[in-house]
């Protein structure tokens, strides 16, 4: 079985100001930090979205279409892979406009996988 805890995740989103409206990217750095390897599906696009500091609910979102494919990451022992982050401001608040607010917010990311056995086999 796949020991998905030894698989570390970074994310680099850049730093500055960003213009409401404006979708972001940057990149989701996987790392395999145990000694088995990890194979997974994933999407070669993380979509991510932003919360205000400090509060539970996502505040804005990636509102794009993005192609539907897969690929499969096979991490070694200590080996990483880069994946495309892109996230957005569009508003989710239900007291907001299009575009979030001005304010300091979180980048939330979410990475879903199919779980790969070395084998082939596929475990969900």
């Amino acid at each position: 079985m796949v020991d998905l805890a030894q698989l570390g995740i970074s994310f680099d989103v850049g730093l500055g100001v960003v213009t409401a409206g404006d979708d972001l990217h940057g990149t989701a750095r996987l790392t395999n930090r145990g000694a088995d390897p990890i194979r997974f599906l994933t999407s070669p696009t993380v979509t991510a979205g932003v919360r205000r500091c400090g509060d539970d609910a996502m505040a804005g979102r990636f509102t794009g279409w993005l192609t539907a494919a897969g690929i499969l990451v096979d991490l070694r022992e200590h080996e990483s892979r880069e994946l495309h982050l892109i996230f957005g401001t569009a508003s989710c608040l239900p007291d907001s406009p299009a575009a979030i607010p001005p304010g300091t917010y979180e980048v939330v990311a979410t990475l879903c996988v199919d779980v790969v056995g070395l084998d082939g086999s596929m475990a969900r």
